[in-house]
């Protein structure tokens, strides 16, 4: 992140330098429509270093960074649009009127800010959605994850079969927990942990029969999360 911190920094370092000494070189009298033009197009080049700090701020996850691409592409429009205008200004400096310079420059920087607020409003959205997401996936895959080690470790062919074909059931479940799915997926839990103490104390038929509760568990979870999905379904269709 403190490297294209700086990268970004000296891009726009760059740009302002090349656009002065362009403008500068422009054999053009230096009226006030000259230097409304420069202070936009250096404006513009603040505008898109404000923006990528905006997009980018530390602490993002590689998703985060993903959702943020399109607000650093408000600033580069803002940058581009407003080059041009200044541009066509710094040209026309001797016979522009100075008044619809001003209102172009001002206008298109208040449609950048507008623009700029919405993509990053819009972008947090984005970004607590995917992350609450992931948390109401978490239970069943790190369930999964946890029994697929766990039936590779046991020595019993039995029980190895028996939590292998639960894992299997796992994998193959609804992947997103609910409020309505908290009490049994913590009964689930429960088990689990019960489960592979009692085969850790060599208890075979006690692993057996937990495990067969495991999976008539989970089919009651499967269901209330499809009633549960079908609820909201028809909620939205009212």
């Amino acid at each position: 992140m403190k490297k294209s911190w700086k990268q970004i920094l000296i891009v726009s370092a760059a740009l302002f330098v090349i656009i002065n000494v362009v403008y500068f070189l422009i054999p053009v009298e230096h009226t006030a429509v000259f230097w409304v033009a420069d202070i936009f197009a250096i404006l513009a080049v603040g505008g898109l270093f404000a923006t990528y700090l905006l997009a980018f701020p530390k602490g993002q996850n590689m998703t985060e960074k993903v959702f943020s691409t399109p607000v650093i592409f408000v600033g580069i429009r803002y940058l581009t649009v407003q080059l041009l205008i200044s541009t066509v200004f710094v040209v026309l400096s001797k016979f522009a009127p100075l008044w619809l310079e001003l209102i172009l420059c001002i206008a298109w920087l208040a449609i950048f800010i507008i623009l700029l607020v919405g993509a990053v409003s819009q972008r947090d959205t984005v970004v607590r959605m995917e992350q609450s997401h992931q948390e109401q996936q978490a239970f069943i895959r790190n369930l999964t994850s946890g029994m697929s080690a766990f039936a590779e470790t046991v020595q019993d062919a039995d029980i190895r079969k028996a939590a292998r074909a639960f894992a299997e059931q796992l994998r193959y479940s609804d992947p997103v927990s609910s409020a309505e799915t908290m009490q049994i997926e913590n009964q689930l839990s429960a088990k689990v942990d019960a489960m592979k103490q009692a085969v850790r104390n060599g208890d075979k038929e006690e692993g057996l029969r937990l495990l067969e509760e495991l999976s008539g568990d989970l089919i009651l979870r499967n269901q209330l999360c499809a009633q549960t999905k079908k609820r909201g379904t028809d909620r939205g269709s009212l």
